[in-house]
């Protein structure tokens, strides 16, 4: 699996290093690291939207390190498990 993080300007001001930082730590504590490449990616192009995600193919936009957990649940977790 491959996450990237835009840190672009826009990105980068709203958070996206500490969304960077808490997705290596719950990637740690799961014991995924082997499993899931994080990657930055400059201006995805929803900078209004906050710290945008793509997961895959799939983006997320809003993201920040209060809410990243329940996107670590519902959407990582799941993918690994299953092998995506």
């Amino acid at each position: 699996m491959i996450i990237k993080v835009c840190v672009g300007s826009s990105c980068f001001i709203r958070g996206a290093y500490d969304v960077v930082k808490e997705l290596e730590r719950l990637l740690a504590l799961n014991r995924l690291e082997a499993q899931v490449k994080i990657t930055g990616s400059f201006c995805m192009e929803h900078c209004s939207h906050g710290v945008t995600v793509a997961i895959d193919d799939c983006v997320y936009t809003g993201v920040n390190k209060e809410n990243l957990g329940q996107l670590f649940q519902e959407e990582i977790l799941p993918r690994v498990r299953r092998g995506e």
